[in-house]
């Protein structure tokens, strides 16, 4: 209601005969009643033409300022919903085939050997020297329990699992988990895109932010990432 109105005189007189309807029967009475409630309306108009100020102020701040990757990517983890966010190392521990404890290097690419033939089951870390290789010496190596355990270490190392992790040691559930640790990754990253892609039209920045809701995806967000972005510890590292 405009305050304007409540200064009209058929206004005054509208809202005293609905008082004399109610039983207001003394006219002086009736005159400050009326006067009360338009003093009492008026106020709650200014309320909320305040609120609606600082609302406009506050889109106005918020328009001419850009919103971090970090905000961006914490406000998207927040409407990912994905069916299980726990970081990905400790995912794979979980499982009870997962028996068989390996501590991957931080050198990477990690990489199968060039030599099948002669250690299937070796993982090689570091960059490669040479045309044809690494040279025997150079970097460091894992040799694996079996191919298919060496071929999920290379997996893990190279989307930036390091240290301890518990893995399977035979072929066939090396290789379950390994197909199990695609279609989780695949799926994260398809949703990642999908809400990158509605919160910023820049490709940069768009991959930007995928980064880091993968990172988060694969190690958990850290205390101070929380902080920082006010995020909750639903799914979230300590």
């Amino acid at each position: 209601m405009p305050t304007d109105e409540l200064r009209q005189d058929d206004r005054r007189a509208l809202d005293d005969a609905v008082f004399e309807l109610l039983g207001v029967t003394g006219a002086a009475e009736r005159a400050q009643l009326v006067q009360r409630l338009h003093e009492d309306t008026a106020r709650h108009f200014r309320a909320i033409r305040v609120v609606e100020i600082e609302k406009m102020e506050q889109r106005s701040r918020t328009a001419s300022r850009r919103f971090s990757v970090q905000e961006l990517a914490a406000d998207a983890w927040d409407a990912a919903e994905l069916p299980d966010l726990t970081p990905l190392a400790e995912w794979i521990g979980k499982r009870p085939e997962c028996t068989s404890a390996v501590n991957i290097p931080e050198e990477r690419p990690a990489e199968l050997s060039h030599s099948p033939m002669f250690d299937p089951n070796t993982v090689y870390f570091g960059r490669r020297d040479g045309a044809k290789g690494r040279a025997a010496s150079a970097g460091s190596h894992m040799d694996c329990a079996s191919n298919g355990q060496a071929k999920l270490i290379v997996r893990l190392a190279n989307v930036g699992v390091s240290g301890w992790v518990n893995v399977p040691a035979d072929e066939a559930p090396c290789l379950s988990v390994l197909g199990e640790v695609d279609a989780r990754l695949l799926a994260a990253r398809r949703r990642f895109d999908a809400l990158a892609e509605s919160r910023t039209g820049d490709p940069r920045l768009q991959a930007q932010i995928v980064d880091q809701l993968l990172r988060w995806f694969l190690h958990g967000r850290s205390a101070g990432e929380l902080a920082a972005t006010g995020g909750d510890e639903r799914g979230d590292a300590a």
